[in-house]
């Protein structure tokens, strides 16, 4: 066993860390052979540094947390900021995503006694609507559902990140805040700026106009309709040759 182990440790090593006789056999097979010193990159590292002039791009849910534990929801999770607005359309996916996942134990209204709780099924789940909820931060809710504590269990492989922000707004709207609606921008205009319309004169209601026994006025142009003549005079001609 010694002489297998020595065998196994022995190698000359690279700058990716040692090499063993048996990394040299399996380096001869040809799919792991360009898989010898591949490069390997930690998650949210960046494998290159982006091009001078690189516009950068931002979610409009906000850049997923990188991961955490329970254990730092004082602190990681709670310094979080729920990125998305808290209008009636987030409100409305909060409910869908709330309705689904969450009133099976915090019940519809957040009072915390689902259609599951009871003596003999499930242990009463921490009511939203408290004080206790109310006092924590969004970002301490966000990480609860992301990794759980007690008895909930972490949510972050049926909650996608921005669904579980928005169900932190409803939450919210539970506990009793409005919804947060922002007025249409109205852009401020400089009076100097508008270019002065022409005045339309207003006729003189004093002036005396004459019109004859149907109402109409005698000095109005009556329009000329174009062929009107020539088109009773066929009409004549046709009639005296019949």
């Amino acid at each position: 066993m010694a002489a297998l182990a020595a065998f196994v440790l022995s190698g000359c090593g690279t700058d990716t860390g040692p090499m063993t006789l048996l990394d040299d056999l399996l380096a001869s097979v040809p799919i792991f052979s360009s898989m010898r010193e591949s490069v390997s990159y930690d998650r949210y590292e960046m494998p290159r540094t982006p091009v001078e002039g690189t516009v950068p791009m931002r979610s409009p849910g906000g850049e997923v947390p990188a991961p955490f534990t329970v254990d730092d929801l004082e602190t990681v999770a709670a310094a979080l900021e729920n990125p998305l607005p808290r209008d009636s359309a987030v409100l409305f996916r909060g409910e869908q995503g709330y309705r689904v996942h969450c009133a099976v134990c915090h019940a519809d209204d957040g009072s915390g006694v689902g259609p599951v709780v009871a003596p003999d099924k499930f242990p009463m789940p921490m009511p939203l609507i408290g004080a206790s909820t109310r006092g924590r931060t969004d970002g301490y809710i966000y990480g609860v559902i992301r990794v759980g504590r007690g008895f909930m269990p972490p949510y972050a492989d049926r909650i996608p990140h921005e669904e579980r922000w928005a169900i932190v707004h409803y939450v919210r709207h539970l506990q009793g805040e409005e919804p947060v609606v922002a007025d249409p921008a109205t852009p401020d205009i400089d009076p100097e700026d508008v270019a002065p319309q022409p005045e339309t004169p207003l006729p003189d209601l004093d002036e005396d106009v004459e019109v004859d026994a149907d109402g109409d006025d005698p000095e109005a142009d009556t329009p000329e309709v174009p062929g009107a003549a020539g088109d009773a005079g066929e009409n004549r001609d046709t009639s005296d040759r019949r």
